[in-house]
């Protein structure tokens, strides 16, 4: 193979051509991988490997084969399950840009192709949720300034979702995802010159920001999904504060023993368990020292019951293509 490749390694063929369709439709010209073995597949690859696709039953094995032939390009992650020991190799393997959730008809397109499309592409923007959902989805945006201003979009939202047809669990879920969002870019990402956090030591007092410390909410409603995309102009969220904070969740939700919250800053680590719990897909696009973009998404189709026990879709894509300023 002489031209860029894409490795996917599947346990069988399930669902092998519906994502080489959508991995073919965004990675024009790059050549696609395929098989049931890790080793076979990505030896095959050579210096042309660009990424690696695999279902989570393979990781492990994936990562070893990749760490000792010194492979060091982004891992998407099939997930049917979303198990304790995924996430913790997701935490500790920098190389795992995603893990993409795997129903009964396989992973959602529009996510494979988001990330496809980001790994070969790192240097564009990222997407708001509403470039990903389908036409016609309604958007509003907000920049607040102040604490009085962030309660009254928390507040605006839930009244929103309620009159485009919402029912009431729902809006409050969403509501109470845009204050956690919220209050992570109000409170915990602003540092002063030095580095130090300027209002996350009390998150009870009320704040004003300067105008070069207001981040951008945006909240999206399609036929299905709900999204909130909150970006901050600091660039400070750690991988491993994300991941330490979607295992927090998990582990909750699962009885494991959960790990001591975390209580330092960094913008967007607090809440994040929450955000996990309650979402279909949490996703973290870091700038360092630029901006961090956060994005939650609500499945409206799946019932409660669903809900707990399904896999989410996670994302932390690091973008180090733009300096700070």
């Amino acid at each position: 193979m002489s031209r860029p490749t894409f490795a996917v390694v599947l346990p069988d063929h399930t669902g092998l051509e519906a994502t080489l369709r959508c991995l073919r439709a965004v990675a024009v010209g790059v050549e696609m991988a395929s098989g049931v073995d890790a080793a076979k597949v990505l030896a095959g690859c050579g210096a042309h490997l660009r990424s690696v696709w695999v279902h989570a039953s393979m990781l492990r094995e994936t990562l070893a084969y990749m760490t000792e032939a010194r492979m060091r390009v982004p891992v998407a992650v099939f997930s049917p399950e979303t198990h304790e020991a995924t996430l913790d190799m997701a935490l500790h393997q920098p190389v795992v840009v995603g893990l993409l959730a795997w129903g009964e008809e396989g992973p959602r397109a529009w996510e494979v192709m988001y990330l496809a499309r980001r790994i070969m592409a790192p240097a564009e923007d990222p997407p708001h949720m509403a470039s990903l959902m389908p036409f016609g989805a309604t958007t509003v945006a907000w920049q607040p300034s102040t604490t009085e201003e962030q309660r009254q979009i928390v507040t605006r939202i839930e009244a929103m979702c309620q009159r485009l047809g919402v029912e009431r669990r729902v809006a409050s879920s969403v509501s109470t995802a845009a204050h956690e969002l919220l209050m992570n870019a109000m409170y915990d990402a602003p540092v002063g010159p030095t580095g130090q956090p300027k209002y996350a030591l009390d998150r009870t007092a009320s704040i004003r920001l300067l105008p070069e410390e207001v981040p951008t909410l945006r909240f999206t409603v399609g036929g299905r999904w709900i999204g909130l995309d909150i970006i901050d102009p600091f660039g400070r969220l750690p991988r491993n504060r994300f991941f330490e904070g979607v295992l927090r969740g998990h582990r909750s939700m699962t009885g494991s023993t959960a790990s001591a919250l975390d209580t330092s800053h960094g913008g967007a680590g607090l809440g994040l368990h929450t955000l996990y719990q309650s979402g279909a897909m949490l996703r973290a696009e870091l700038t360092p020292l630029v901006q961090t973009h956060v994005s939650w998404v609500y499945d409206r189709a799946m019932n409660r019951r669903d809900r707990s026990r399904a896999p989410r879709s996670l994302y932390f894509l690091p973008n180090t293509t733009r300096r700070a300023r």
